[in-house]
């Protein structure tokens, strides 16, 4: 949205390989929720500050309100534990891998 592209579903469903149309309801619904999308699937305020982070739009907006109620250390902390994969699970395909070494 924030390269003006156009309605969501109908730029995404032109792509090579177009994602569910269930799938990108879903998403604009949840943008909508978070505030990030108003009810024209425009971007908001929040939105187009949630376009430059480069985290998912829930941690986003955790980021900027943190710095609004001035609790940004606690937040980053979190945010940067949220926004990794888990260091110990084991993918399905690497599990006899990472059992030879014991």
């Amino acid at each position: 949205k924030s390269l003006q592209l156009g309605s969501i579903s109908e730029f995404l469903s032109s792509a090579l390989q177009p994602p569910e149309p269930l799938s990108v309801q879903n998403a604009v619904d949840y943008l909508k929720i978070i505030g990030a999308l108003d009810e024209n699937e425009n971007l908001t305020v929040l939105g187009r500050k949630l376009s430059m982070l480069p985290v998912e739009p829930k941690l986003g907006k955790m980021l900027i309100l943190g710095a609004i109620f001035n609790c940004l250390d606690p937040i980053l902390t979190v945010v940067a534990g949220l926004s990794v994969r888990d260091p110990f699970v084991v993918p399905a395909d690497k599990k006899d891998v990472s059992y030879e070494h014991y």
